[in-house]
């Protein structure tokens, strides 16, 4: 009886995988094959990535203006320092000087609330005339304006005692909303210590830039001055006297917008939201002026 005959497939099998991994190992030269290194994706720059970073920055960077800032008012910078993260008044004072946007977490709300100089912007002296300069005045008092008056008295008056401003009059009154916004604006449209009350000397004021580069004016040469009496127009007369039914002119269209950004949440609302709401206002159907109203919105943002 003969031996069975070997397995030719697995011998060619085992063959073939002895003769592959010999190959395998060898190299042209008969020597060891080194295996190739491969690298994963790298990227020859972050661009994207810092160009975000910048935008970020620019974004929470605080605008500079004509006053002091709030840092250096000791009975101001006292009080921001002292009130708690999650106060609400902390909160509500910080939207009404900076807006709802860009979110921040509750540490930079004290930051930037301390870097605060007014909300008049600090123009190049010889860029603008007089009358454009009253113009750009005009304008960020009208965007301040419109976010005071949608305030009740109450609301006011606290954001009054958050920046000790006084909101009292002859033999200790409280003054009315109109004077009540007026003063606050005073104060917030360029800061000065001559324009709050409280525990600190009105003459005290945090000593920074002792020396006075280019002549301009230090905390230190700081006196307390009048508050200035310039009245504060209603930003929405146009749209509080409009007659229901009748098409809405472009400077109440204009001022209805102010009041839209001020009450609702831009990044919820939508444009056809928008549109209703200004048609319900008006008692018009103002669909037609959907691009008009778009730009408005975007520029009051």
């Amino acid at each position: 009886m003969h031996p069975a005959p070997p397995n030719k497939k697995a011998k060619t099998a085992a063959g073939t995988s002895e003769e592959k991994t010999s190959t395998e190992e060898k190299g042209a030269d008969g020597g060891k094959r080194k295996r190739r290194e491969s690298t994963g994706y790298q990227p020859e720059d972050f661009t994207m990535a810092s160009e975000r970073s910048a935008m970020a920055a620019k974004k929470t960077k605080v605008p500079p203006g004509r006053g002091f800032k709030l840092r250096d008012i000791p009975v101001i910078k006292a009080g921001i320092e002292k009130i708690p993260a999650n106060h609400e008044d902390l909160a509500s004072a910080y939207t009404f000087v900076f807006g709802p946007r860009p979110k921040v977490t509750k540490k930079e709300m004290k930051e930037r609330l301390l870097e605060f100089n007014g909300y008049l912007p600090a123009l190049p002296k010889g860029k603008y005339d007089d009358d454009e300069m009253d113009r750009e005045e005009d304008k960020y008092e009208a965007k301040y304006a419109t976010r005071a008056y949608k305030l009740n008295i109450a609301q006011l008056r606290k954001l009054c005692d958050f920046f000790h401003v006084d909101f009292k009059g002859e033999g200790k009154k409280p003054l009315n909303k109109d004077e009540t916004v007026e003063k606050l604006l005073d104060f917030l449209g360029e800061p000065d210590v001559g324009l709050t009350v409280g525990e600190s000397s009105s003459t005290e004021v945090v000593k920074v830039n002792k020396k006075k580069p280019n002549g301009k004016k230090t905390s230190t040469d700081l006196k307390p001055k009048p508050a200035k009496k310039k009245k504060v127009a209603d930003p929405f007369e146009a749209i509080k006297n409009h007659p229901k039914g009748e098409k809405p002119s472009d400077k109440a269209l204009r001022q209805w917008a102010k009041a839209y950004v001020v009450c609702f949440d831009m990044d919820q609302a939508t444009t056809k939201h928008a549109i209703l709401t200004a048609s319900d206002k008006f008692g018009v159907d103002l669909a037609p002026q959907k691009a008009k109203i778009k730009d408005m919105l975007a520029e009051e943002m």
